[in-house]
């Protein structure tokens, strides 16, 4: 049977919002806590972001805090020329209406947009960074899929205070730290049309000397839309991995295994391609239940635990339950598309190893052995080149 991806997706009904709540501002330090903060209505699905504009000599990648007690993660940011730092961080804050924001890094002072994110998927869609030494402007380029949002900030310290003017998105905050001349600016957009090439740019006016010029930018898709796996929400062995966009390839000739940290928890479809189709390689999805026996050395690629569906063998043909062939597939080959989906409790398999796009999927059967517990994404292998490339879900 073949099916379209019409028919192996149902389109979101409700767009992603993006509300902006405050800008926090603080003079130099290397911890920042704010008190009382913003966070907008509550809801089962809000996430805090918090787009910091900083003069620190750190790079974002090792920023730390919390929103509203829950540690917060990096979207996207760099560190440029002179010290300046811009940095996308969100944290999953479903209850309360205002809170704390604390944030951890080398000595700076920062300027701080907070956003409430609504009826958006679990994982960023999209991202960039630009690094504008010596410029007037910043901007990044992002796909957004239709009932998405898209957001940026921008960070400068031009030996005196800028103001901003944005195009692609409308301005929601343009402030001083009063100390340093640092200063950020943020701006948002809702596109219920989406948009594969829009572009977000800040350019500044005022200001005097170099302006070492800092902007990240992400977007997001609504709930039920396509999200990209990301190289920050991998854990296991990730340095026995190339985790780079939407890419979990082995970089090592040993047993290794990484699971992916956003789980599944009701109906959902995962898909990508085959790296290393002929063996010593396996991915799918166990119970995030048996987090704690999950094995990263997996050694004969065995991962611990005991409620996994897995796609595994040599040649790639087998439908696995915890090992145990259930189901015979087409054989896997190199750069083969797949899906992987749930509908109520029933597990099933898709392949199109013709046209390697998606653009029709020989339905491949279902897992015998059923369940609607959450579960969790996992790439297993024992050699340096196999793995699964352009991985995206919906949850």
């Amino acid at each position: 049977m073949v099916l379209s991806n019409a028919q192996w997706f149902t389109a979101p009904s409700t767009p992603a919002t993006l509300v902006f709540n405050e800008v926090l501002t603080s003079t130099s330090a290397s911890t920042h806590t704010f008190t009382g903060v913003d966070f907008g209505t509550a809801a089962a699905d809000r996430r805090i972001l918090i787009g910091i504009s900083v003069n620190s000599s750190q790079d974002p990648t090792s920023f730390s805090g919390t929103i509203g007690g829950v540690a917060v993660f990096l979207v996207a940011g760099l560190q440029v020329t002179g010290g300046q730092a811009a940095a996308l961080m969100m944290a999953n804050v479903p209850t309360g209406t205002s809170g704390t924001v604390y944030i951890s890094h080398n000595t700076g002072s920062v300027a701080v947009g907070v956003w409430s994110l609504y009826d958006a998927a679990p994982g960023v869609y999209d991202s960039a960074t630009d690094d504008s030494d010596n410029e007037a402007n910043t901007s990044g380029t992002l796909d957004v899929p239709a009932s998405g949002i898209a957001f940026g900030i921008a960070s400068t310290g031009s030996g005196a205070t800028n103001t901003f003017a944005w195009t692609g998105a409308t301005e929601n905050y343009d402030s001083a730290t009063g100390q340093n001349y640092i200063n950020g600016s943020g701006a948002s957009v809702e596109v219920p049309a989406g948009d594969s090439s829009l572009t977000l740019t800040a350019a500044r006016t005022g200001g005097s000397g170099d302006t070492w010029f800092a902007g990240a930018f992400a977007s997001f898709g609504p709930i039920g839309d396509w999200v990209v796996v990301v190289p920050g929400e991998w854990s296991g062995k990730t340095g026995n991995f190339t985790l780079s966009s939407n890419d979990a390839v082995g970089s090592a000739a040993a047993d290794q295994a990484v699971r992916y940290d956003i789980a599944f928890d009701g109906d959902f479809t995962l898909e990508g391609n085959t790296v290393g189709g002929t063996g010593n390689n396996q991915f799918g999805v166990y119970a995030t239940s048996e987090d704690a026996s999950f094995n990263e050395d997996c050694p004969s690629l065995d991962i611990g635990v005991t409620n996994r569906w897995d796609i595994s063998a040599s040649p790639m043909n087998s439908m696995s339950f915890d090992g145990t062939r259930e189901n015979t597939c087409t054989a896997l080959a190199d750069g083969d598309y797949w899906q992987i989906k749930r509908v109520g409790s029933t597990f099933s398999f898709a392949l199109d190893n013709t046209t390697q796009n998606g653009t029709s999927l020989v339905d491949q059967g279902d897992w015998t052995t059923t369940s609607s517990t959450e579960v969790r994404f996992d790439v297993v292998c024992g050699r340096a080149d196999a793995g699964c490339k352009n991985l995206k879900y919906t949850n």
